[in-house]
């Protein structure tokens, strides 16, 4: 999956963006979540999607920020 198809996801509404939340906003939002998937570019990692085991819901991060870091 690339960046462009997370992207498209949001813009659909089957994911949700927490890209500008603080680490502990997100870990609120995503309770126990697993990675669905990471994209990667020539400079590491672009872009995450997580899932949250329990509300079934997903959540993506967009950009290489620290939250990104942090939750991969």
């Amino acid at each position: 999956m690339k960046r462009s198809d997370i992207v498209k996801m949001v813009g659909s509404g089957t994911a949700e963006d927490i890209t500008n939340l603080s680490l502990q906003e997100a870990l609120v939002k995503l309770g126990t979540y697993h990675i669905v998937c990471v994209t990667t570019g020539i400079y590491g990692i672009n872009g995450a999607l997580f899932r949250n085991v329990l509300t079934n819901k997903t959540y993506a991060v967009l950009a290489r920020n620290t939250l990104l870091f942090k939750l991969v």
